[in-house]
């Protein structure tokens, strides 16, 4: 949402009766969501133009007016990431390996549909090996059976190297990723297939260590021992799910 080109909000958070009203078993969703000011609200501005032209040809928003003049606002750093189906490199996908590489002492991860591909899957177990602290927090329970299971998929092979599963009692719809605590990222993309190669995704990348902790806070507000996945129990689940899930993974890069 881009208001008068001068103010910007963009995150997780949908325009949707979840937020108000528990509609489901799953609750009231929780999200995480920015308010932007500044220069960088003209690259989200541009964002939206280039998608509304996308969907309906029409170029009546291509006009100076819809892009005013915005001074310097604050002293923080911020930098947009968009991609879609109509852009040549996956960006967000290469945002997240790219800040996964950069860590050397820990990667947090808050997504509610992390069915990663190959690469980042690699990428974060090679960091894991190496040393370097790697916690994910999702959702128990999820707006989509297929995407639960195909998501439970991938964590053995994590949890067998070492990362920290964390599975939160609400609905988190947060995508979120911290790294070192030093930067982190807060958007619409989530690690999967959907997000990377098909749809119309927007992050913003912080270059704050002070926005940064205060959002750390909230995530490891939520990282208790009591909901933390055990590997040794989790490898003994049943081999109903175990195969429910290798199905639901078969279908992960339509999810």
């Amino acid at each position: 949402m881009v208001i008068d080109g001068k103010v910007g909000f963009t995150g997780g958070v949908n325009i949707s009766d979840k937020y108000i009203d528990a509609e489901s078993d799953l609750g009231i969703w929780e999200d995480l969501h920015l308010k932007l000011e500044g220069p960088i609200v003209n690259s989200l501005q541009r964002i939206f133009v280039k998608d509304y032209h996308f969907a309906s040809e029409e170029e009546l928003m291509l006009e100076n007016r819809y892009f005013p003049k915005v001074k310097s606002f604050g002293e923080n750093i911020g930098q947009i990431i968009s991609s879609g189906p109509d852009s040549k490199f996956p960006a967000i996908m290469q945002q997240y390996l790219t800040m996964i590489n950069l860590a050397e002492k820990s990667i947090d991860i808050a997504n509610p549909y992390f069915i990663p591909g190959v690469p980042v899957l690699e990428a974060l177990r090679m960091a894991a090996l190496s040393g370097i602290e790697v916690n994910l927090l999702t959702p128990k329970e999820s707006d989509s059976i297929l995407a639960k299971y195909s998501m439970f998929s991938r964590f053995e092979d994590l949890l067998q190297v070492g990362v920290n599963i964390y599975l939160r009692p609400d609905f988190s719809h947060s995508k979120v990723i911290i790294i070192d605590g030093k930067i982190a990222s807060v958007g619409s993309g989530n690690f999967d297939y959907r997000s990377f190669e098909h749809n119309f995704e927007t992050n913003v990348l912080i270059y704050d260590e002070k926005i940064t902790a205060e959002i750390g806070t909230l995530f490891e507000g939520h990282c208790k021992e009591d909901i933390k996945l055990d590997y040794d129990k989790f490898k003994k689940r049943s081999s109903m799910t175990k195969f429910i899930e290798g199905l639901a993974k078969f279908f992960s890069p339509l999810l």
